[in-house]
C-alpha cells in the first residue's frame, strides 16, 4: 500500500468563493487542482508501495480532495 504524507505549513487567509476564476494568462484553482492531481496519480504509480513525503503550499492542500 503507497501512502502519502503531507506537511502542511500554513493556513490559507481566505476561502476561495469560485474555483474557476484566473487573471488573464493565470491558472484557477480548479486548474490546480487538475494538474496536482494528475502529479499525485503519477508519483502513487512511479513509487506504488512505498512511502511518499510532501511539501507544498496549501493551494495544494487545500484544493486536493481527501489530503488529510
Amino acid at each position: 500500500m503507497t501512502h502519502i504524507y503531507f506537511v502542511r505549513h500554513a493556513e490559507p487567509e481566505f476561502e476561495w468563493a469560485d474555483f474557476d476564476f484566473h487573471e488573464e494568462g493565470g491558472e484557477s484553482l480548479s486548474m490546480v487542482q487538475q494538474r496536482n492531481i494528475e502529479a499525485l496519480l503519477e508519483l502513487i504509480s512511479t513509487y506504488k508501495g512505498k512511502n511518499i513525503l510532501l511539501g507544498t503550499q496549501t493551494s495544494v492542500l487545500y484544493t486536493t480532495p481527501n489530503c488529510q
